[in-house]
């Protein structure tokens, strides 16, 4: 008979947070300084810490001056949970790479215990569970996104809050509405573009399916305490500014963003090829197995909505499918950019739909369960490189490879993980913020296309609007970014005039678009070695300026 341990007392959820805080914890600088997006919540936690809120104008330097703010200046473009959290942060250890990186870290230690606790909680199924904790510590693109100074992990806290919390309510425990009230709130304050999508879909599931208990007063005053505390903020964020997010609707465009999302998930999170043939096999209905107790057998007999003579996992299973497709036609349909990013709240729910499959699949045959898991968690094979290196071999394909792709070779995120954990990397910020940090002096303005963010949390100088970069315009410090300017720059009578009177200052770090972002694609592993170094152009105040 299967029966839940408490938290305290389950071995596994014990491993999971040891392991997750030696994977997640240690040397939060080794991946480089903050970058832009990074930066820019490091900056509105210290005006948070200034003005006790996040302002975008703090009257020496504008954030994004594209964009528009809300009373007294305010920041509206993101939630503004993670600036708290941030803040608090700062203020313990300091504005510090690390600490601003720290609290993010430690909620997505949490997380991956979480994710493991919640898919038990659904499923009653250890063996599913498990798996779910294990794809999700292991998880690379993951582990990058929870040591970032960014709202993702909070993201990640608040869907799977919700979930547990829901689960609640189907089993008909009246505190489940005030818990699921709770994660709600979290939830939108951390991520309003995960917020949307999980209303609906939860508000889908409510009318399609009976909610055991009939606790409607409870459940109505929980919607009414998550509406006091997510209304004023809606208003605050005015959603139907065409620059807050979303761009017009069209097809054309609705297309290229599926095709984007279908790519990623199958190259860094799920291989669909695969499961989409298992399923055809074995269909979603996990086997039975050793441990899991008939519905009639459990405290307080089936779970509500279980069908006679299931083990309960066909509703839940649906629950989390009803989740991602909400998720991801909100992704296809809505936001203007697309970015892997987005997907970041959905894997854990992606790791447990890849957990139930396997476990129906293989749960028999645990030496084949064994093999595949890993092959899953420490390389790309089956997610991506093998039908390339396959396609390789046959003539044909292997010619029309070469002519769109470069070859591709089986990688182990995890072991160039375990690399960046132990090595320090460096990367475009390390010699701009160091030459400004030993060679700026107190009131020096810095012009500069890209990282005005970083430059302004790591030496609170006076940056120009990036958006300008092109005006001709003679401050102490001038920072043209090879791939963030455009190419007539170089040979333009400005940058001419810049370079009679200004002093060059070459660095020894490469000039990458990016400090380093942790999508996986693009995110640098090691120091790049091979790239144009970031030049630094200083103009001394004695000199005039043309």
């Amino acid at each position: 008979m299967f029966e839940e341990r408490p938290v305290a007392r389950d071995p596994w959820a014990w491993g999971l947070l040891v392991a997750a805080a030696l994977l997640l914890l240690p040397n939060l600088e080794s991946s480089g300084l903050l970058w832009q997006d990074e930066a820019e919540t490091a900056v509105l936690a210290q005006r948070t810490l200034a003005f006790g809120y996040p302002k975008a104008d703090d009257g020496i330097n504008r954030l994004n001056p594209a964009l528009p703010m809300g009373p007294g200046e305010s920041w509206t473009y993101h939630p503004w949970l993670q600036f708290y959290v941030t803040a608090v942060s700062l203020r313990l250890f300091g504005a510090t790479t690390a600490a601003a990186r720290f609290p993010f870290a430690l909620i997505g230690v949490v997380c991956i215990v979480l994710a493991y606790r919640v898919t038990l909680a659904l499923l009653h199924d250890p063996g599913i569970a498990r798996l779910t904790g294990l794809f999700t510590l292991l998880s690379v693109p993951l582990l990058l996104h929870f040591r970032q100074c960014r709202y993702y992990a909070l993201g990640v806290l608040g869907l799977l809050w919700v979930l547990w919390a829901f689960q609640q309510t189907r089993e008909g425990r009246r505190n489940g509405w005030w818990w699921l009230a709770a994660g709600l709130i979290v939830l939108f304050h951390a991520h309003h573009g995960a917020w949307v999508p999980t209303i609906a879909a939860l508000g889908w599931w409510v009318w399609r399916h009976r909610i055991a208990g009939g606790h409607w007063r409870t459940a109505w005053a929980a919607a009414g305490v998550t509406a006091v505390a997510t209304l004023p903020w809606f208003c605050l964020l005015n959603p139907f500014d065409p620059s807050q997010h979303q761009a017009a609707f069209s097809l054309r465009e609705a297309g290229r963003h599926a095709q984007f999302y279908v790519r990623q998930i199958n190259r860094f999170i799920v291989p669909l090829q695969l499961f989409l043939l298992m399923w055809l096999l074995r269909g979603l209905r996990p086997q039975p197995t050793r441990g899991v107790a008939p519905p009639g057998d459990r405290p307080g007999g089936p779970l509500p909505g279980s069908a006679p003579g299931h083990e309960g996992n066909p509703q839940a299973t649906g629950l989390i499918i009803t989740l991602v497709a909400a998720h991801l036609a909100f992704l296809v349909l809505v936001p203007e950019q697309r970015h892997f990013r987005y997907l970041i709240q959905l894997m854990p729910l992606l790791f447990m739909g890849q957990s139930i499959l396997l476990w129906a699949w293989l749960g028999r045959r645990p030496a084949a369960l064994t093999v595949v898991s890993a092959l899953l968690i420490t390389t790309d094979v089956l997610h991506y490189s093998a039908p390339y290196v396959i396609a390789e071999t046959i003539p044909p394909l292997k010619t029309r490879l070469v002519e769109t792709h470069a070859p591709v070779r089986p990688r182990s995120l995890l072991w160039e993980y375990g690399y960046e954990l132990t090595h320090r990397y460096r990367g475009p910020l390390d010699g701009i913020i160091g030459t400004l940090r030993r060679e700026a002096r107190p009131g020096d303005t810095v012009k500069t296309p890209y990282d005005d963010h970083a430059v302004i949390f790591y030496t609170g100088l006076r940056v120009e609007d990036v958006n300008r970069f092109a005006e001709p315009t003679f401050p102490a410090w001038i920072i043209p970014r090879r791939d963030w300017v455009a190419g007539d720059f170089w040979t333009s009578p400005y940058f001419q005039a810049m370079q009679r009177t200004y002093t060059r200052l070459n660095t020894d770090v490469p000039d990458l678009p990016w400090e380093n972002r942790p999508d996986p694609g693009y995110h640098k592993f090691r120091t790049v070695e091979e790239a144009p170094c970031v030049v630094l152009y200083h103009r001394s105040s004695s000199e005039v300026a043309p």
